[in-house]
């Protein structure tokens, strides 16, 4: 098995790369092809970080690292910092009992330690177990607050340090 790890920027994307990221999240969530590639382009912005995980050139794994923003809330300050938002990981089918994910979530944290930012991502509680073995850290459901995802699930952040009776506001750009 040749695994190959690639990261690169949206705008270093070719067009059948942006498909077959497409066509791998389509065997997850119930949406056309059209539908996901309207949700890419539409969604996705040049400077966002593609993760892929490839065997023999066959693209098998996959995650987004979004650019956004945050607003730490104390009682008397507020301070915005970026962060990346941590999206879409995804294996396929074929290769889920294999630990794989476990492969693309050390990638993953390595290229997040590589832009020197704290990264957060919203999941299912059963997926918390998976995450926090790779140092991600749960955020109480109180203390944060977003816009972008509207369903409630947990909050986790991973290298961002959070001091007591503080609210968080994470947003993309």
């Amino acid at each position: 098995m040749n695994l190959n790890f690639k990261s690169l920027k949206t705008h270093q994307l070719k067009k059948n790369d942006i498909q077959d990221i497409c066509k791998l999240k389509k065997t997850f969530w119930k949406f056309s092809l059209k539908n996901q590639i309207y949700w890419f382009n539409t969604n996705i912005k040049q400077n966002d970080i593609h993760n892929c995980l490839y065997i023999n050139k066959k693209l098998i794994g996959y995650t987004v690292l979004r650019k956004g923003y945050y607003i730490l809330k104390k009682k008397n300050f507020n301070l915005k910092k970026n962060f990346l938002l941590f999206e879409t990981l995804i294996i396929d089918k074929k290769y889920r009992d294999l630990s794989i994910g476990r492969l693309l979530m050390n990638f993953n944290n390595m290229i997040i330690n590589k832009y020197d930012q704290p990264s957060f991502l919203i999941c299912k509680s059963k997926l918390i177990k998976f995450y926090s073995k790779f140092d991600w850290v749960k955020i109480n459901k109180k203390d944060f607050k977003t816009e972008y995802k509207s369903f409630n699930c947990n909050g986790m952040t991973y290298k961002l340090n959070i001091l007591k009776n503080t609210k968080l506001y994470f947003n993309i750009y």
